[in-house]
């Protein structure tokens, strides 16, 4: 059988929304499978803030493949592949996370999120995304008028070949083979 793509999802999902939805209304979608067997993060990215990739100390900030879901129908998606390694980290967010404001207006942004780790060596992905938290709670600390992200979903942090995280993509393989 074909294996279906993730632009092949986005397609579906952003005509659906375009039915279902008025025009002044969008989603912004990420779509990754990781596939712990093969060593690779398959993704499509539908105006969400792209991932960052650390790898051996360096970022690679990982692209978006177009619109925004939900205002064309016709609209086109792409998938891309990466090879993930050992010791990768792979770190997702909401625009709440990068558009945190600090008391003297300064937004907590990409940058704020690579300051807040930068030496995570064999940390795994919960302490990561705890020392990300943290990082945001010094960067904006507790003023409830300022946009925060609503709750800790709005973060992940990934390591590819923790052995945790590798439980749910091979029960998520398992599904696509039935």
């Amino acid at each position: 059988p074909k294996k279906l793509m993730t632009s092949d999802l986005m397609v579906g999902v952003n005509r659906t929304l375009c039915d279902v939805t008025r025009a002044e209304q969008f989603v912004t979608l990420m779509l990754a499978v990781i596939d712990s067997r093969a060593g690779t993060l398959t993704y499509t990215n539908a105006g969400h803030p792209p991932p960052l990739l650390l790898r051996d100390g360096e970022w690679t900030s990982l692209k978006s493949h177009g619109l925004f879901l939900g205002v064309a129908p016709e609209a086109v998606y792409t998938t891309t592949t990466w090879n993930l390694s050992k010791g990768d980290v792979l770190v997702l967010f909401t625009d709440g996370v990068t558009e945190t404001m600090s008391p003297s207006r300064v937004v907590f942004r990409r940058q704020g999120i690579k300051a807040t780790i930068p030496a995570v060596n064999h940390a795994d992905a919960d302490s990561i995304a705890e020392t990300i938290w943290q990082g945001l709670e010094q960067h904006d600390p507790g003023r409830p008028e300022v946009q925060r992200a609503p709750h800790p979903q709005a973060l992940r942090g990934l390591r590819p070949h923790d052995r945790r995280h590798r439980g749910v993509a091979d029960r998520v393989q398992q599904r696509e083979q039935v």
